[in-house]
């Protein structure tokens, strides 16, 4: 089976599937009793049902990915749900880690608008979404389909390798990294759905810019909630 969007391959999910196998045919052929034999076919039953469900899945999400969202109700939408998908993974992450014992629970919050001047605000809001986009996910991933390749294994590839690095340059804990690291993914899926995988980039870069400055005006809502949630 081969996926096609718009007039290029894309992906042939068959044939990892078909390499998979092959590794559990040398691995009968080269451990050949009874107990192996079990092993083997329960192990072949597993990937094929994996392997079924993996291709679904990722033949689902392409096309997904591969339909434009159109007008400014779908993309305020998509903007919108985005964003607080991000806030609220990064919220489940931190009190889960807090919920394990790694991170210890804060008795005290204080109102972020004492600790952030009007020009850090603007930063958060306005400066740093636009700068950030341009860099982890407008540049790399328009000059990737524009001019190298549409294949999602290489797209999802350096979306998902620019989210790390995302996070790396946050002079965050590591805990902290990591909910920046899932924003940056789920950015940049919003990119490809809202025209980057259309090369439609301009109304992309304007889609991820937005939800990211959402995904902190978000954040800095939900802080001041807690500061009066504490305060009362």
């Amino acid at each position: 089976m081969t996926l096609v969007v718009s007039d290029t391959e894309v992906y042939r999910p068959s044939r990892s599937r078909e390499r998979a196998a092959d590794g559990l045919f040398m691995f009968r052929d080269l451990v050949d009793t009874p107990i192996s034999s079990c092993y083997y076919h329960a192990l072949l039953g597993f990937h094929n049902v994996l392997s079924i469900l993996f291709e679904e899945d990722i033949v689902s999400m392409v096309q997904w990915l591969s339909e434009d969202a159109q007008g400014w109700k779908a993309l305020a939408g998509y903007i919108f749900l985005a964003a607080l998908i991000c806030l609220s993974l990064q919220l489940v992450v931190g009190t889960a880690l807090q919920n394990w014992g790694y991170l210890p629970y804060e008795e005290t919050h204080g109102s972020p608008f004492a600790r952030l001047n009007g020009f850090e605000l603007f930063e958060m809001w306005a400066l740093w979404p636009v700068m950030e986009e341009l860099l982890f996910r407008v540049l790399p991933l328009s000059i990737l389909i524009a001019f190298i390749s549409r294949n999602p294994k290489i797209v999802f590839g350096v979306m998902l390798s620019f989210a790390v690095l995302f996070a790396a340059i946050h002079p965050y804990e590591m805990y902290c990294k990591i909910q920046v690291g899932i924003t940056g993914s789920l950015l940049g899926l919003l990119f490809l759905k809202c025209g980057g995988l259309s090369r439609k980039f301009m109304k992309a870069a304007v889609c991820s810019m937005a939800a990211h400055s959402l995904v902190n005006v978000f954040l800095v809502l939900y802080l001041y909630w807690k500061y009066l949630e504490f305060k009362t």
